[in-house]
């Protein structure tokens, strides 16, 4: 469990360019972020990729309260990309900015069989937040449920 953690970017766990974290049965319970991604910070480069897998994981009650976005997680940079299987992520919070679960910017998120459930955003993106500057962004979802986000 990664519980109660604190911390500019990714309350509980940082996962830096030229890395890979693999997550299994993980709960990650109210952490909070003062930059971005309440839980977890994922950030990648083209000559730095970073990976996230998130298998049967829950996700709940984590807050970011800075700029970046992501209650839960946030993804940044185009070698940046996470794949999240048979998990929830619900109840998580972006106060003052966008992706109440979830912010990405030019990286990648694929998800299967995910629950995304009572997210909210102060911005855009109650549930996932997807933006592309200076290289693309994707969002693939297979087999999951977005409800009752804000």
């Amino acid at each position: 469990m990664l519980v109660d953690g604190a911390g500019a970017g990714g309350g509980a766990l940082v996962v830096g360019e030229g890395t890979r974290a693999e997550l299994r049965r993980v709960r990650m319970l109210g952490n909070t972020a003062t930059v971005g991604g309440g839980a977890l910070w994922v950030a990648g480069t083209l000559a730095q990729p970073t990976s996230a897998l998130l298998v049967d994981c829950e996700i709940w009650g984590n807050t970011s309260s800075g700029a970046s976005g992501g209650g839960a997680l946030r993804i940044l940079g185009p070698g940046a990309s996470v794949a999240i299987r048979r998990s929830v992520v619900a109840a998580n919070t972006a106060d003052g900015f966008n992706g109440g679960a979830v912010a990405i910017q030019n990286g990648e998120l694929a998800l299967d069989r995910v629950t995304f459930s009572g997210n909210s955003a102060d911005g855009a993106g109650g549930a996932i937040h997807l933006t592309a500057s200076s290289a693309d962004a994707t969002l693939t979802m297979t087999d999951s449920t977005v409800a009752f986000n804000t």
